[in-house]
């Protein structure tokens, strides 16, 4: 005979599937977003803090600036460390806001 099923492993397998089904296009749709439109977002942030909009040169140099920040924190994930090593922890301060 065939083993039955209970309610609970057959909810456990749904669900599971469902989640499967909807982790494949949220990947597909991280990957579409182009990485100058985080830049722009970053840009636009970093503007608004400031007393006086950015020269057009200036601009540039800031997207210049956040495009090597965003690749070396990408290159850095791409190190592997060896087994049983301590990496290099970085402290960044950061504004408390009430």
């Amino acid at each position: 005979m065939g083993k039955q099923l209970s309610r609970r492993s057959l909810m456990k397998g749904a669900v599971s599937g469902a989640v499967a089904a909807a982790i494949v296009p949220l990947a597909a749709a991280q990957e579409k977003k182009p990485a100058d439109a985080n830049i722009d977002r970053r840009l636009a942030e970093t503007e608004k803090k400031l007393a006086k909009p950015l020269t057009p040169e200036a601009r540039k140099l800031t997207r210049e600036a956040l495009k090597a920040v965003e690749k070396s924190m990408a290159d850095r994930l791409k190190t592997k460390l060896p087994e049983n090593s301590e990496p290099c922890i970085l402290y960044v301060a950061t504004e408390h806001k009430r």
